[in-house]
C-alpha cells in the first residue's frame, strides 16, 4: 500500500473478503461482508449481525462490528474511518480490471459523499498481484480440484458409450466430481460437430447440455472442474467413441505435442504471451491456424474457475 500511496484497502467483494480474512462470502446481497484493511494498524470487519459468529470462527481477524443493516451500514463505516484516521486518506478500492464491488453503486457513493475528503481509487493491480501469487496451500486445494476432476473424467471415458447422451454423460461426470469430495462441478460436452457454439455458454448452466446422442466416428470433447476448498479447476480431455481416424489421431497428437512444447517453455522471467505466440505460430505452421473465439488460449485459477492472468497474445 505504501508503494501505491494507499492508506487502506476498502474489501467489498466475496472473493476478495475470503482472500484477505479466512471468512466466507456472504450468501446474499443484502448483506455484504466488508473488511477495513489500513496500511497502518489492525484489520476490521463490518459484517451482518447473523454472519458475526461464523466470522469470528473462520476469519484471523478479531476485531469486527456487526449491524442490522440491509446493505453497507453507511454510518458505521464512517465512524469507523474516522477512528482509524484515514477520513482523508486514499482509499484502494475494487474498481478495475476483474473486480466487483460487493455493495451496491447507490451505498459506495453515499459512502464517499460521508467523506468528502477522502480519495476512492482503484486497487485492482494490487489485489490482483497478492491474489495471482498462491501460497503452498491453495496450489494444494488447487491440485486437489485437479485430482478429483481427473478421476471423474476417467470414469466418465469408461462409461461412455455409443447411444448415450452428452446430458446423461455430464450427469454421471458430475455425480462422480461429488463422490470423490469435489464441489460445484460443471462440464461442457460436445461429441461432434453439431452444437460447439452452443455449449460455450454460463458455467454449469442446465439448459447449456445437449441430448444430443454419442456417435461412433466422433471426438468427444468434455471441458470440466470442479472446486475444494473454494479452489477451482477447469481443464479439458478427449476421446474417440469408438476406433480413431488416421485424421483423428494426428490432429491429437499436433495439439498434444504443441501443448507440451508450450508447458516446457514456463519458467521465471518469460512472458505469458511469449508462449501464447509460440503455440500459435507452431498450429499456423501445421497449417491449423488459431480461430481465436474465446480470445485467448488459456486462463489464471484460483478462487474462479478464471481469472487473471490471461494466456494470450500480445
Amino acid at each position: 500500500m505504501a508503494e501505491r500511496s494507499l492508506d487502506a484497502l476498502f474489501i467489498t467483494d466475496g472473493l476478495n473478503f475470503f482472500h484477505f480474512t479466512g471468512g466466507c462470502p456472504p450468501f446474499s446481497n443484502a448483506r455484504p461482508h466488508i473488511e477495513l484493511l489500513p496500511k497502518d494498524g489492525e484489520p476490521w470487519l463490518v459484517v451482518p449481525e447473523v454472519s458475526k459468529e461464523a466470522l469470528r470462527l473462520e476469519s484471523w481477524i478479531s476485531t469486527l462490528k456487526s449491524h442490522l443493516t440491509f446493505g453497507a451500514p453507511i454510518e458505521m463505516l464512517k465512524e469507523m474511518f474516522m477512528e482509524l484516521g484515514i477520513e482523508s486518506g486514499r482509499i484502494g478500492c475494487e474498481l478495475g480490471k476483474e473486480q466487483r464491488l460487493g455493495i451496491s453503486i447507490s451505498d459506495f457513493d453515499r459512502l464517499k459523499a460521508s467523506l468528502p475528503n477522502a480519495q476512492f481509487v482503484d486497487a485492482s493491480s494490487l489485489l490482483w498481484n497478492l491474489r495471482i501469487v498462491k501460497s503452498k496451500a491453495e496450489v494444494e486445494c488447487v491440485r486437489e480440484a485437479c485430482k478429483i476432476t481427473t478421476r471423474a473424467f476417467g470414469t466418465a471415458f469408461r462409461k461412455a458409450r455409443a447411444g448415450m447422451t452428452e446430458r446423461q454423460l455430464a450427469n454421471l461426470f458430475c455425480n462422480e466430481v461429488s463422490k470423490n469430495g469435489g464441489f460445484a462441478p460443471f462440464t461442457f460436452i460436445n461429441s461432434g460437430p453439431y452444437n460447439y457454439n452452443y455449449i460455450l455458454g454460463p458455467t454449469g448452466f442446465p439448459s447449456r447440455i445437449s441430448d444430443q446422442k454419442l456417435s461412433r466416428g466422433n471426438m468427444l470433447y468434455i471441458d470440466a472442474g470442479c472446486s475444494h476448498n473454494r479452489y477451482w479447476c477447469d481443464f479439458c480431455r478427449m476421446a474417440s467413441i469408438g476406433k480413431p481416424s488416421k485424421e483423428q489421431i494426428s490432429m491429437h497428437e499436433l495439439i498434444d505435442n504443441v501443448t507440451q512444447e508450450c508447458v516446457d517453455m514456463v519458467k521465471p522471467g518469460i512472458k505469458i504471451s511469449e508462449i501464447a505466440e509460440f503455440g500459435a505460430k507452431q498450429m499456423e505452421r501445421a497449417g491449423h491456424p488459431l480461430k481465436g473465439q474465446a480470445g485467448r488460449m488459456g486462463h489464471g485459477v484460483g478462487l474462479m474457475v478464471t481469472l487473471m492472468k490471461d494466456v494470450g497474445l500480445g
